[in-house]
């Protein structure tokens, strides 16, 4: 049997917390592997609620990092140098105010909990003795690392519905990276 046939036959569903407390997480089918794990995945090396609490955790965390984006992105736009790159940086900044709502949506479908609108993780609302150059670096280096982050939340996603909003956050962290380094080659 080869690697796709099997993942194939793994159940990736779960219930609705609001539902049942009864999570159902990449069950192992009844397969005979002949003694050989694919590569490069063990699904049994991590329980279930670990899985769960750091997709849950991730996710909360990922709400503050949005919107201490937006609110560094606000501050970076009025220091832009010219319309181009200021609707640029806007229109970055909407896209993570997008990635706000859709992280607090992910985190009512798993704890049904409602978070507050505004929160955040501490970052400063406004650049303090920072240049545009240093600023544009810094947003560089903060989206590729989302990138990773959401990556990682990816492996702990319990349905495909999850999954694709994860996906979606991350691809646009993706060509927020490659705007920041078309703006920082401009200010060079």
């Amino acid at each position: 049997m080869d690697y796709f046939t099997y993942l194939r036959g793994m159940d990736y569903q779960m219930q609705s917390p609001a539902m049942s407390g009864n999570y159902q997480y990449m069950t192992m089918p009844n397969i005979d592997m002949g003694g050989a794990t694919p590569w490069p995945l063990t699904f049994q090396s991590k329980s279930t609620q670990y899985n769960l609490n750091e997709l849950i955790t991730g996710v909360k965390n990922s709400v503050g990092n949005e919107k201490d984006d937006e609110i560094m992105y606000t501050a970076m736009a009025k220091m832009a140098p010219n319309d181009e790159q200021r609707e640029i940086i806007t229109g970055i900044k909407e896209n993570e105010m997008i990635h706000n709502k859709i992280f607090r949506k992910i985190f009512t479908e798993l704890t049904g909990v409602v978070l507050p609108e505004n929160i955040t993780n501490n970052t400063p609302t406004a650049p303090i003795n920072k240049t545009y150059s240093d600023m544009l670096k810094e947003a560089f280096n903060g989206e590729l690392k989302a990138i990773e982050r959401y990556r990682e939340l990816l492996a702990y996603a319990p349905n495909m519905e999850i999954y694709s909003m994860i996906m979606y956050v991350m691809t646009d962290e993706i060509r927020h990276a490659l705007k920041y380094n078309y703006l920082m080659m401009l200010n060079k």
